[in-house]
């Protein structure tokens, strides 16, 4: 049947000198067969008995050839017919038989014998059972699936695409809290190194997280919630909920996008801030100097991510729009209301232990110069404010070199 859910492949090994010919082996694999049906049943994700593809079972197709009506389920026996089913031959029957003509027990025992040489050892040591679920299996439901086979099998004999995916999310999960915290550690220790400010980290630090937060809330909505679906946008909606690599992939990189604009935009404050600017106008100088080239970057980024949501790969797409709203909350929203409004909260904190300059340029003086300030030049008030007293010569032209800026021309009365 067309299912989502992927074969799954059941190990059974068979001790003793007959190994798989034995009525010992075949009722061993018949009751973990009846218990995964028995304990599925009345569950969404229940095992039908026509799941399962085994030597020890009655393929339907063998026993709608035989005379009289037989149970849904049957078990055969190595040495006799199964009882629930007498007019089913062995398994031993089966295999000696030879196909001498068009008759429904040599079509059957044809087909048992295709089936054995599919499904058990050339040495006779082991047998495999193949379970293809006929219910669509997605997220939730593939995971309780496999828990039941695990219950009644060891986990070594059970193999599946499924199985193999489970491992991969507990190992990749279980190491991701601690990868995180290692990240994050490395990248803001690095910032209060390079700015020799102990407190700025936690301040940028909340700027990080929250638009995470509200990132992996959007790709919910989309992809489990079905928020979206009415909208009929193609690659944004919940049919296949959401693949559980998106998280594991989007946070490193959307950390570092939000980390790196958030680094671009205090370079310029704490910039203005040794210039002389006081806190206010040192957060708005720099929003002002740096704000056309990150929403310019962010759009770049946005339209290229955004274009991983043509794809037809689940992954692909769905980590694509998971980006793509990424860099738009933090260039539009984090980036130009968020951070300056936590810059300013204890804005004189921002540099601690760090001793700043006095302040000399408010935010009105600012305002006066904002279009110098927009273009990168130096205002009045900064350009004095590097001049130690003394420094100007009383002639009425002298050259004098900004820290940080060009030379400009100071004129004398």
């Amino acid at each position: 049947p067309g299912t989502s859910a992927s074969p799954i492949f059941l190990h059974f090994g068979a001790g003793g000198t007959d190994g798989v010919r034995s009525d010992r082996f075949f009722e061993e694999m018949c009751a973990a067969v009846r218990e995964l049906v028995r304990s599925t049943n009345g569950t969404s994700w229940r095992l039908w008995p026509e799941d399962f593809g085994s030597v020890v079972l009655l393929p339907r197709s063998v026993g709608e050839l035989l005379p009289g009506s037989c149970p849904t389920l049957v078990c055969l026996r190595w040495s006799e017919s199964p009882p629930e089913c007498p007019a089913a031959p062995s398994a031993q029957a089966l295999l000696a038989a030879h196909a001498g003509g068009p008759s429904p027990s040599h079509t059957a025992s044809k087909a048992y014998q295709q089936l054995w040489r599919g499904l058990v050892a050339a040495d006779g040591s082991s047998s495999v059972a193949v379970v293809t679920p006929s219910v669509d299996l997605r997220g939730e439901e593939q995971q309780m699936v496999m828990q039941a086979l695990w219950q009644v099998l060891p986990r070594r004999s059970v193999y599946s695409h499924d199985a193999i995916e489970m491992d991969m999310l507990k190992a990749d999960y279980s190491r991701f809290p601690a990868i995180m915290a290692l990240t994050l550690l490395s990248m803001f220790g690095l910032i209060g190194w390079t700015f020799k400010a102990a407190l700025v980290p936690l301040k940028l630090f909340l700027t990080v997280v929250a638009p995470l937060f509200f990132v992996f809330g959007l790709i919910l909505e989309a992809y489990e919630l079905g928020t979206f679906d009415g909208f009929g946008i193609p690659h944004v909606n919940s049919d296949y909920g959401l693949h559980w690599t998106i998280p594991i992939l989007a946070a490193p990189i959307l950390t570092g996008l939000a980390v790196d604009y958030d680094v671009f935009l205090f370079a310029r404050v704490y910039e203005f801030r040794q210039k002389g600017y006081d806190d206010r106008a040192a957060i708005v100088a720099g929003l002002a100097a740096t704000g056309p080239i990150i929403s310019g970057a962010g759009l770049v980024m946005a339209l290229a991510f955004g274009s991983m949501l043509f794809s037809e790969t689940r992954v692909t797409y769905e980590v694509g729009f998971a980006l793509c709203a990424g860099v738009l909350v933090d260039t539009f929203i984090v980036r130009p209301l968020l951070v300056p409004s936590i810059l300013m909260l204890g804005g004189g904190l921002n540099y601690w232990p760090q001793k700043m300059p006095e302040a000399t340029i408010s935010i009105a003086e600012l305002e006066e110069h904002a279009e110098d300030v927009r273009l990168g030049m130096p205002i009045a008030a900064e350009r004095t404010t590097h001049l130690s007293p003394g420094a100007l010569p009383s002639s009425s032209a002298a050259a004098a070199t900004v820290a940080g800026g060009p030379a400009v021309m100071l004129l004398g009365p």
